[in-house]
């Protein structure tokens, strides 16, 4: 962020339609971007002359506003004096300063028709945050770039929303739940049965390193210098999720088939075969996550790198020689393996 912006977004808006702004606000502030929301800055505004400070916000201290236009933004009087700060401005850029955000079809003075806007009506939040990121991502101000590492904000929330989607199917794992999954298999079938279930989570496992090319990775967040695609920063992270989803489905299902007595213990030996690479799976989205934050949150606060991060998009799965040993006991222990 430039120096001379404290904030990328100001959020202009009425209070009646507060419920809707907070849920952008959130989401803004979550992907890293520098949000002016007045609830989030309640320290902040205390004591301070209000009008005066609100006047800064809107004319000189944000990189854009995102104004929420409704029938009650049209007709109170704290939104207003922001909207004629903010166009007060808006007469000095070159570009877009002002970024309609439609709740309703009230006109607003100023406010030409012929503006283009993005309808809340028709726009799902996920859209409309996508959207601003884009557009900051478009800006550059001697030399800044607008909302930069917005991808990767973006890449590591949605690589925690998979683990949250998959976090009752972890449980399951960790506490040994085999519901039956309808795999009946005889004692003769038992051994070509492992070995193909072997196969499989080692063809499950292959696919990180299919997902996280360079290619894929630099297509998805942008090469160096360059903008990112948020469609493909959620396709990459949904195929990760699945990757993890995938694992805990594989020893779901070895713990559910329906064998003897005697080949039981070996199909639960060889479901911990996972245990390992679900939890560098989720190591390594806490270390991106833990990388990626502070290094934002400094670079947006101003703070000069004193060299340039290379952020790695390397994982790999290992398996865990103790759950190695383990399936081979239980495979010697068998009394019906030959």
């Amino acid at each position: 962020m430039n120096d001379s912006f404290e904030y990328d977004v100001a959020l202009s808006y009425a209070g009646e339609d507060r419920s809707y702004v907070k849920q952008v606000a959130s989401s803004l502030d979550y992907r890293g971007i520098g949000v002016f929301y007045d609830e989030m800055k309640k320290a902040e505004l205390w004591g301070e002359d209000l009008y005066d400070a609100f006047d800064q916000i809107y004319r000189s201290k944000s990189r854009l506003v995102l104004m929420f236009v409704s029938a009650h933004y049209a007709a109170k009087a704290w939104p207003n004096h922001e909207r004629k700060s903010a166009q007060a401005r808006d007469l000095e850029e070159d570009g877009p300063y002002i970024l309609p955000v439609r709740i309703d079809d009230t006109e607003v003075p100023g406010l030409r028709p012929t503006v283009g806007f993005v309808d809340s009506r028709t726009t799902s939040l996920y859209e409309l945050v996508d959207l601003v990121i884009a557009k900051l991502g478009s800006l550059s101000v001697d030399g800044d770039d607008g909302g930069i590492g917005w991808e990767y904000m973006l890449l590591v929330e949605e690589l925690e929303s998979g683990l949250a989607a998959t976090a009752e199917a972890k449980r399951d794992f960790v506490v040994g739940v085999a519901n039956a999954s309808g795999d009946v298999i005889s004692d003769d079938d038992a051994p070509e049965d492992l070995s193909r279930r072997l196969r499989q989570s080692l063809k499950i496992g292959n696919n990180i390193e299919r997902i996280l090319t360079e290619t894929n990775v630099n297509a998805a967040v942008g090469a160096p210098g360059e903008p990112g695609d948020a469609v493909l920063i959620r396709h990459l992270a949904a195929r990760l999720t699945d990757v993890y989803s995938g694992l805990l489905g594989w020893a779901s299902s070895l713990r559910g088939a329906l064998v003897s007595d005697e080949m039981q213990p070996m199909y639960w030996a060889l479901s911990n075969y996972v245990r390992g690479p679900i939890r560098q799976y989720e190591d390594w989205v806490a270390d991106l996550a833990a990388k990626i934050r502070p290094l934002l949150e400094s670079v947006r606060g101003g703070v000069e790198l004193a060299e340039p991060v290379q952020l790695t998009f390397t994982l790999a799965f290992d398996i865990d020689p103790d759950d190695v040993a383990g399936y081979a006991r239980a495979k010697a222990e068998c009394p019906l393996w030959e």
